[in-house]
């Protein structure tokens, strides 16, 4: 699987997903990395990391430019899984920093829902102050087939952003290892695609500005 993207991206590490067996050991580390991201369990090394590739694709020019957060489920996940890396970016750098930018309209029921797919992306709102006539870059925890991030660019540059910019901690791949045992309770990036295949069929038919 390539990832396709029309606009420029950064990734930290590689993820292999968790229904794959006969990880390495480097593998088993970034995956871990991943899912703590996911928990907001993270160190200030990993917020480094995000802090020195935005200086880099700014150039040092943090002042035409706009960090957001691609949107959870609800603004509790929102919170928890970026909360920690916005308010250090906003205390480390002169960077606009907008935690929810992207939001829904009506909040999606939890005990309903269990990933992106299950959610109407016409209910998805975008605080247009916080990108317009902008540099924007997007940060998100995975990026897989690029979907996701290339319609919600396309978004951002209709509704006036200057230009987009991808920031992940990491890309999926799919090595050549053993599938584990189907597991209806497994975390795995089927979901993810099938929810990039929702967002794009939603977002392909939303009316484009004239």
């Amino acid at each position: 699987m390539y990832i396709k993207s029309k606009y420029p991206i950064r990734w930290k590490l590689q993820y292999v997903p968790t229904y794959y067996e006969g990880l390495s050991e480097d593998q088993q580390r970034d995956q871990r990395i991943v899912l703590d991201f996911k928990d907001g369990l993270y160190e200030e090394e990993l917020m480094l990391w995000f802090r020195q590739n935005i200086w880099k694709m700014t150039e040092g020019d943090e002042y035409s430019w706009s960090v957001c957060f691609l949107p959870c489920s609800s603004d509790e996940e929102q919170k928890k899984r970026f909360g920690k890396l916005a308010q250090y970016l906003k205390e480390n750098t002169k960077i606009e920093v907008h935690l929810s930018t992207f939001g829904y309209v009506e909040k999606p029921d939890p005990s309903h829902c269990v990933g992106k797919s299950d959610i109407d992306l016409m209910n998805i709102a975008l605080h247009v102050p916080d990108i317009y006539m902008k540099n924007v870059i997007l940060i998100d925890d995975i990026i897989t087939t690029g979907e996701t991030f290339n319609r919600t660019a396309e978004q951002a540059m209709r509704m006036g952003a200057n230009s987009i910019h991808g920031l992940f901690l990491a890309k999926t791949i799919h090595p050549d290892l053993p599938v584990k045992e189907k597991n209806s309770k497994r975390e795995d990036d089927e979901s993810i695609i099938r929810e990039e295949a929702e967002i794009m069929k939603t977002l392909s038919n939303l009316p484009s500005e004239e």
